[in-house]
């Protein structure tokens, strides 16, 4: 009996000797794991903040040359305020006011067709300006869509534009 007992508790030391070692050996790996993924999760906060910061720049950017565009308009330099326009419509292409303010241009030039499709592009970013239907509306009147007039100073009416 001695033998056995002395035998099962060498055994029992082995056993925890190796569990011991196999949880350590766990327990490091699960560590390196852990350690990875934080490094991954601050490389991806590191890249979303300059990629938020990118957005921005070039939201600046779009807004100088809305602004130039608005000089040039003041000034009656149609030219440059359409290539102003353009350029910030180019670097932010979802910015409903600056194609308002290009379809505007447009349609002081006599240019219907293209101040339409302004119009058109700015309602379908915001679709709750009364400005844009009106404006719109009197660009489908000089080209003698009447009926597309219509409806357009019907929906501005409808929103509450005030001539």
């Amino acid at each position: 009996m001695t033998d056995n007992a002395e035998y099962f508790q060498d055994r029992v030391k082995i056993h925890r000797g190796s569990s011991t070692k196999r949880i350590k050996k766990w327990l490091s790996k699960l560590v390196l794991i852990l350690i990875i993924l934080s490094i991954g999760w601050g490389i991806y906060q590191v890249n979303k903040i300059n990629s938020e910061q990118e957005k921005l720049d070039l939201k600046r950017e779009s807004y100088y040359h809305n602004l130039r565009g608005w000089d040039y308009s003041k000034s009656g330099d149609f030219s440059n305020a359409i290539s102003e326009y353009t350029k910030a419509l180019e670097l932010d292409p979802d910015d409903a006011m600056t194609y308002f303010n290009r379809g505007l241009i447009y349609y002081s030039m006599g240019d219907y067709h293209r101040a339409i499709s302004d119009f058109s592009k700015t309602i379908e970013l915001n679709p709750n300006r009364a400005s844009t239907y009106y404006n719109r509306g009197l660009a489908f009147e000089k080209l003698g869509k009447t009926e597309e007039s219509h409806r357009d100073i019907a929906k501005a009416n409808e929103l509450r534009y005030n001539t």
